[in-house]
């Protein structure tokens, strides 16, 4: 009798909780079933329209004089209004009974783990690399070289195939049209210039000044056969800032002061410079006119009497 007892609440409790499964699948859809019917309107609200007309319901103003004024048609949207979306089927939640016996053990499932799919790194920005621009690769951006002889204290330009009778020469380049923005994060703000090997100067550094404003904008260093014209950043950026960095260019020019190199003259005194096709011509005597001769001497003492004294040349 008390097995049997037991038997049966077991059977009621198993009946009881497949109705309790069955109830709350019954609700979950009801729920969703609501909560779907509330949002279609406002879903159908904020559609677009697709009749090319205007929502428009004749009133009072829309008469006068018994006679319908107003130029609108009458008309009130409706499904067929509206674009129509693609509906995604929804899934049938399952509201079969549940017929599997109730059982107190938990099946766990192992969930896996997560890997990364891809790797993500951070690249790093290459140095930027500080490009030597060398002015005599460039000869767009040279305006123009002129060759200077001095005669009595004055700078005078050369002609091709002149006598010169005086061994300083001055080279005056002039520049142009160098893009500021590609000349300040390409070349560091500087560009070299290679003097021709004729010229022979002392070491210099000088100022680089803006003839306008009297404003020292770089420098520039002669030596070692080149020139160094170096800007200052806060210069070149006053140009960018001024006519923007897509247009701006700059322009300028220096001199270098020196002499002529006599061991560079043929036989017959004579120099091609390649510039301008200018030829010098300090004629076949140029050693005994403009070269210098060194006197060894040598003055010996010998003891029998130091007060004379005389000179050996060799």
């Amino acid at each position: 009798m008390v097995s049997e007892y037991i038997k049966k609440l077991l059977k009621d409790k198993a009946r009881l909780k497949k109705w309790k499964r069955i109830t709350l699948a019954l609700s979950c859809v009801v729920v969703f079933c609501v909560v779907y019917a509330l949002t279609l309107p406002a879903i159908t609200l904020e559609g677009k329209t697709i009749c090319g007309m205007e929502e428009h319901t004749h009133t009072e103003e829309c008469y006068q004089d018994d006679k319908l004024i107003c130029d609108k048609e009458e008309h009130q949207h409706t499904e067929d209004c509206y674009e129509k979306e693609e509906e995604q089927p929804v899934e049938e939640e399952n509201t079969q009974p549940d017929t599997t016996e109730p059982s107190d053990e938990v099946e766990t499932v192992a969930e896996p783990e997560l890997k990364d799919a891809e790797q993500t790194t951070d690249e790093q920005e290459e140095p930027k690399t500080n490009l030597d621009f060398v002015l005599n690769d460039h000869p767009d951006n040279i305006e123009s070289t002129i060759l200077y002889v001095k005669n009595k204290d004055q700078w005078t330009e050369i002609s091709n195939g002149e006598s010169p009778n005086n061994t300083s020469l001055k080279i005056l380049v002039k520049f142009q049209k160098i893009h500021t923005k590609e000349f300040m994060e390409k070349c560091n703000c500087k560009f070299t210039y290679n003097l021709p090997n004729f010229l022979s100067f002392v070491d210099i550094t000088a100022p680089m000044m803006d003839k306008d404003t009297n404003e020292k904008i770089g420098e520039i260093n002669a030596s070692n056969g080149k020139v160094v014209v170096t800007y200052f950043e806060g210069y070149l950026q006053k140009l960018l800032d001024g006519s923007g960095a897509e247009t701006s260019t700059f322009s300028g020019e220096f001199y270098v002061e020196g002499k002529i190199d006599l061991s560079r003259l043929d036989s017959n005194g004579q120099l091609d410079t390649n510039i301008n096709g200018i030829k010098l011509n300090y004629g076949m005597d140029f050693l005994e006119r403009f070269g210098d001769i060194s006197l060894n001497k040598i003055c010996s003492k010998d003891g029998e009497d130091k007060n004379d004294d005389y000179i050996r040349l060799n």
